[in-house]
This record gives structure tokens, sequence and C-alpha cells, in this order.
């Protein structure tokens, strides 16, 4: 195969750009450290099958063996992604509560950047480029005062008045 490169201090470096600031997901299970890739970092296929999994285990699914098989495949898939090797420890490992499975997965998601409403396969959004507001103008009285005035308390039983 034949490599092109871009003159020199032409070209975008995807490959530079999107690794950066993409840590791994590093949990501690069964008295032994695992690790995960970034979310972000993972190949499409395998995103689609996260957000798949996401997506079935909230609906009602009598079939109980396909959900084993698909919560057993999904983290075979993202374990292996990883590091080589471990979804064959990780399915040694008992017990392996679903509640904990899911806990896992939404720290996961939220320490890649992932937010809730936002599919694991999008990227993570850009930063706001809003500004607090600033205050155009001096705060002012009617009596000329530097300071600000209160309102008078009612007397008990008075009326508001009318303007």
């Amino acid at each position: 195969m034949t490599e092109f490169a871009p003159p020199p201090g032409q070209g975008y470096d995807l490959q530079r750009t999107y690794a950066e600031n993409k840590p791994d997901f590093w949990f501690r299970w069964a008295d032994r450290w695992w690790r995960l890739p970034n979310m972000h970092m993972l190949d499409f296929d395998i995103q689609v099958d996260v957000m798949g999994f996401q997506g079935r285990v909230s609906e009602d699914n009598p079939d109980v063996n396909a959900l084993k098989a698909m919560v057993n495949d999904l983290f075979d898939l993202i374990m292996d992604a990883g590091h080589e090797g471990q979804a064959s420890d990780w399915r040694a490992v008992k017990p392996r509560p679903l509640p904990m499975l899911m806990d896992l997965l939404s720290q996961w998601s939220e320490q890649s950047g992932v937010d809730e409403g936002e599919s694991s396969a999008s990227t993570s959004s850009s930063p706001s480029t809003g500004r607090p507001s600033k205050r155009t103008s001096k705060p002012s009285t009617a009596s000329g005062s530097a300071r600000r005035s209160t309102a008078r308390p009612r007397e008990a039983g008075a009326l508001p008045a009318n303007s």
C-alpha cells in the first residue's frame, strides 16, 4: 500500500486530535482492576451494540436466555476492547449482579463524557461558548443616594397601595 502525506504544515491529524483526552476507564471488582477504553474510542460496531443493549435492557424481555447471551456478548466485546484477554477472565467472575453491571455502564458512560441523553456513538459536544452577562450600567436610585432603597414593610392589616 502506498502511503501519502500532506505537504508540511497542512493536513488534519484526526488520529492525534481524537485520541487526546480520552483516558481509559478503570474499575475494581472481585479484588481485581479492570480496564475499559473510553467509549468514544470504541469501534462504531461495538458502540452500536452498547446502544442496543442499553435500549433492550429497559424493555420487558421475556427471553431470559437471550438477555443473558446479550449481556455476556456485550461485555466480551467491551472487555477485550479495553485489554485483550479480559473477557474470558470477566466471564469467570461470580457474582456479577445486574445492578452492578448497569452502574458500571453508567459510570463508564459518564467518565467517557457521554451525557444521559447523548448516544454513545456520537462524539462529545463542544464546550459552551456562552459567557455570563455583564452589567452595562451602574445601579441608580431616584433619590440620587448611593445606597439602594428597600421596601418598607406594611403595617399589619394594611392593604397594599394602588399604583
